[in-house]
């Protein structure tokens, strides 16, 4: 939480209130393509991405542990 709220220039925004324990597991990590399509982890398809359906966002979905088990390889 910001310690004054919002910034007024966000205040109107449709907000996704995302629980900590999804955050920590990086919900929000993931990359608006455009403003119509965000991409994310498959694990979030049942949350955020129902979410951001909800709002007419097209959600395309990643395993992103497959990508980190590449990009973190020695």
């Amino acid at each position: 939480y910001l310690p004054d709220g919002i910034p007024e220039e966000f205040a109107s925004w449709d907000k996704i209130f995302v629980p900590s324990e999804m955050a920590d597991r990086l919900a929000v990590n993931g990359l608006p393509l455009n403003e119509e399509v965000y991409l994310t982890d498959m694990a979030f398809r049942n949350t955020l991405g129902k979410e951001l359906e909800k709002r007419g966002v097209r959600t395309e979905y990643l395993d992103f542990r497959l990508w980190l088990q590449e990009f973190l390889r020695p």
